[in-house]
């Protein structure tokens, strides 16, 4: 009967006469015998056994690396892997959040005005101011004007641009009395004494019938709270001529 000994490392050379060796064979992890003649045979019943972590050589699917990882670093194992202990990222969008996968928020744009939108861009978002005023579309409630000087038909007030945002727009739903006439609107402030818009000369194309008048490009827009009037007036006077504004919008 040969000797057996244990062999520690790849495969041996050929032993002496008399003797076999057995060793983990470092190429494909299985247990094998080399007898004094240099054959080498599989030791059969005998598992096979992963090389350590710095030898991965002829790793397969089954092996120590693919499931004591998953194990031990995936969620809930002994050593699970945390996001914010790992390597600092790369300076790129390859994680970012998008429309089709989940992912983290893309780098902050160093802008205090711009907001995350829902397609993963920062965006300044519109400023909307709603609708502050408005009338009934009715006759009998209407501001109407009958002379040709300002009179103050309504008051609004104004929050601000620092709160509201800053409008761009005033608009208004306007008609006259015979379609023979033209007037002149204008939004006052008040409070600092300047003109926000004024539209002169507006003649609708049928009479009592409202149509939406546009006043044009606004101006002076205060940044805190300030009273305006709305006020009408007539081009030129006249008896029995009337112009009417049912509402007033602005956004």
């Amino acid at each position: 009967m040969s000797k057996i000994k244990l062999h520690q490392g790849g495969e041996p050379a050929t032993p002496a006469t008399g003797t076999a060796l057995i060793y983990i064979d470092s190429a494909d992890g299985l247990a094998k015998q080399k007898d004094d003649a240099g054959l080498v045979t599989i030791l059969a019943n005998v598992p096979a056994v992963a090389p350590t972590h710095a030898s991965t050589t002829g790793q397969t699917a089954d092996d120590h690396h693919a499931k004591l990882h998953s194990a031990t670093h995936g969620p809930g194992g002994g050593d699970a892997l945390k996001l914010d202990d790992l390597e600092v990222p790369d300076d790129n969008t390859d994680l970012d959040v998008s429309i089709t996968k989940h992912g983290l928020t893309p780098k902050l744009p160093n802008d205090a005005t711009k907001y995350l939108n829902g397609v993963g861009g920062y965006t300044v978002p519109s400023s909307v101011v709603p609708m502050i005023l408005s009338f009934a579309n009715d006759q009998k409630i209407p501001l109407k004007a009958k002379d040709d000087t300002y009179m103050t038909e309504a008051i609004i007030g104004y929050p601000g641009s620092t709160l509201m945002g800053v409008p761009t727009t005033i608009k208004i739903e306007t008609t006259d009395k015979d379609g023979s006439i033209t007037y002149d609107v204008k939004v006052f402030n008040l409070t600092s004494g300047l003109t926000i818009v004024e539209k002169t000369g507006i003649s609708p194309a049928v009479p009592l019938v409202y149509e939406t008048i546009d006043l044009g490009t606004l101006a002076n827009i205060p940044t805190s709270y300030s009273v305006w009037e709305v006020q009408i007036k007539l081009s030129a006077a006249g008896a029995g001529k009337e112009a009417y504004v049912a509402s007033l919008s602005m956004y």
